[in-house]
């Protein structure tokens, strides 16, 4: 009904039959051959707002997509870390995923269209979970999710500020509900879930922490707290002191310490017993993403929307010991036992000392994770991996042995706005992507990594890439159509070579002849325009300013779309507009 001229050329496409010699040059008999799946064999790109979650044994990594696809990736000898699997389902921005604690397979992710149970031995979905399968869920997206008492209980919070409590002792993928708290006056942001006290911190954007005594949601105690609700959680405390939502929450290893980050940029240290705060960490100057303690709460890792990760040697909370000024690693910290099966606490091994200056909370080392923000950031529960993301769809996987010093081993990234032409080349081997970011991307299609980033200084809207794949030409919203150096070891590999001015309005096509020595661009200037191109280019330091060799007008509009003739011997130039 928008575009009526359009809806008539798309109903005469479908009801015209292109005369065809054999019935194997039907298009419409081998069309339903060729549509045989509807899951990509690869996909390249990080979500601007991907969450971030590794499995309890810490082998696999997830994230999302910008087509909220998740990625399923492991660590692989020879690529560094590879995809693994690509889960298709969601419809809208995924915004958390959690790992069972005790099935490394099983994978819930949350959005607008509810939750959905992941098999990721199949890489199929299992189970989906929304107001349509039981009218109990919840009213608003769930923003944050916990596996309590080793699974057997699954805590959802959500926009609509209830936390929402799941049973699921007997089928991880069938939950049953079983109650729900009425929790908060703003969505819930975070839950975090102390084991050794079976204690509930949770919190939001209402700026305040609730401490519920969660005793009751053993499963054990199922019987009982059918007979007497009261019996099943219990509101202990209230803490107030975030200027802003609060954002994250960890619980200390004994239970009697939280420790909470909020989007007022601070950290704030909490006496869970009396409902007092201890005192303020300060030192971030962006929104406080993530907490994580190390060695009984001596050391800290948080990460914060300033695009930095902090090292922090805490204060004292109990007596100071000796200090220790050996560089801290992953492998010893991991020495020590977990504190619980739901913490976010990794304890110290008994040999290891660290010891803090008094009434001092010290940054040991500054980690810029990213260029601009950081989203997201994750420590893999078992080996010495770090994982942060940014809000510009850049995914960064860090080796940690040495706390102090991590080390960048693995990048996923992705443009960071829409993608307009894509070609594959290098024997498809690669892939080369032109967007509305102002760049031009080469990705290496096996590890999904980036090869180079080429500036087009405007949106690139075409591409074109010559036979022998030396070099590739960009058009776009600035006009001048501007050529790229594709030769490896060269000094101009990567890098702008050519300059052609001559279009007045946005180029919108781009095509180059069989034989590699004209390029053809239309653009919405009316126009088309013929290019002789050089068999070489030289050094980037000098680029080269070519301007056109001819030049029509063959259509009273827009002139949008290009293909030279395939046939070897053929000089015919298609256009329509």
């Amino acid at each position: 009904e928008t575009f009526p001229r359009l809806a008539a050329t798309k109903m005469r496409a479908e009801h015209t039959r292109l005369p065809s010699d054999t019935a194997e040059e039907d298009p419409e008999m081998i069309a339903p051959a060729a549509a045989t799946s509807t899951v990509p064999m690869k996909v390249i790109g990080v979500g601007s707002e991907t969450p971030l979650v590794w499995s309890t044994d810490g082998v696999w990594l997830c994230f999302t997509s910008g087509d909220h696809a998740i990625f399923m990736c492991q660590r692989d000898p020879q690529e560094g870390f590879k995809i693994d699997g690509v889960l298709m389902g969601h419809t809208s921005i995924v915004r958390h995923m959690e790992f069972h604690p005790s099935d490394r397979n099983l994978l819930v992710s949350s959005a607008q269209d509810g939750l959905r149970f992941w098999n990721l031995m199949t890489k199929q979905q299992v189970m989906m979970l929304n107001h349509q399968v039981d009218h109990e869920y919840h009213d608003n997206v769930v923003d944050v999710m916990a596996f309590i008492y080793s699974g057997r209980v699954l805590l959802t919070g959500s926009r609509d500020s209830n936390i929402k409590i799941w049973n699921v002792e007997r089928n991880p993928t069938q939950p049953v509900f079983w109650d729900t708290l009425y929790a908060h006056k703003a969505p819930v942001l975070c839950l975090s879930f102390c084991a050794r006290t079976r204690q509930l911190a949770s919190a939001g954007r209402d700026s305040v922490i609730k401490v519920w005594d969660a005793s009751g949601l053993d499963t054990s105690f199922e019987g009982k707290t059918k007979e007497d609700s009261s019996l099943k959680v219990t509101l202990t405390a209230n803490l107030e002191g975030h200027r802003g939502d609060v954002s994250c929450l960890v619980w200390g290893s004994k239970g009697t310490t939280l420790l909470s980050g909020g989007k007022d940029n601070v950290i704030i240290i909490w006496e869970v017993v009396t409902g007092t705060p201890v005192r303020k960490v300060l030192g971030h100057h962006g929104d406080v993403r993530k907490i994580f303690l190390l060695n009984e709460e001596r050391m800290m890792l948080s990460g914060a929307n300033d695009a930095t990760v902090k090292l922090w040697e805490l204060g004292p909370i109990a007596p100071a010991t000796s200090v220790d000024t050996g560089a801290i690693t992953l492998a010893d910290i991991l020495g020590g036992p977990m504190a619980g099966d739901d913490e976010q606490h990794i304890a110290a091994p008994p040999q290891m000392t660290l010891g803090v200056v008094e009434n001092v909370d010290k940054v040991v080392a500054t980690l810029t994770a990213h260029e601009t923000d950081l989203l997201r950031f994750s420590v893999n529960p078992r080996f010495p991996l770090m994982a942060t993301c940014s809000s510009y769809n850049c995914l960064r996987i860090w080796g940690i042995d040495d706390l102090a010093k991590p080390q960048l081993v693995h990048e996923f990234v992705g443009h960071e706005m829409a993608v307009t032409r894509v070609k594959l080349c290098h024997g498809s081997q690669r892939l080369l992507s032109c967007s509305q970011d102002f760049h031009l991307s080469l990705f290496h299609l096996a590890s999904f990594r980036r090869i180079a980033r080429m500036d087009c200084k405007g949106s690139a809207l075409s591409l074109a890439l010559t036979p022998d794949e030396k070099y590739c030409f960009v058009g776009g919203n600035d006009y001048p159509i501007k050529g790229f150096c594709l030769v490896p070891d060269t000094s101009s590999t990567f890098k702008q070579v050519v300059e052609m001015p001559g279009h007045c309005g946005q180029v919108l096509s781009l095509a180059i002849s069989n034989d590699g020595k004209i390029l053809a661009s239309a653009a919405q200037d009316f126009s088309l325009k013929l290019w002789q191109l050089a068999a070489s280019y030289g050094s980037s330091d000098n680029v080269a300013e070519v301007g056109p060799c001819s030049g029509v007008e063959p259509h009273n509009g827009h002139c949008i779309c290009l293909a030279f003739s395939s046939h070897p011997g053929g000089g015919l130039l298609a256009s329509g507009g």
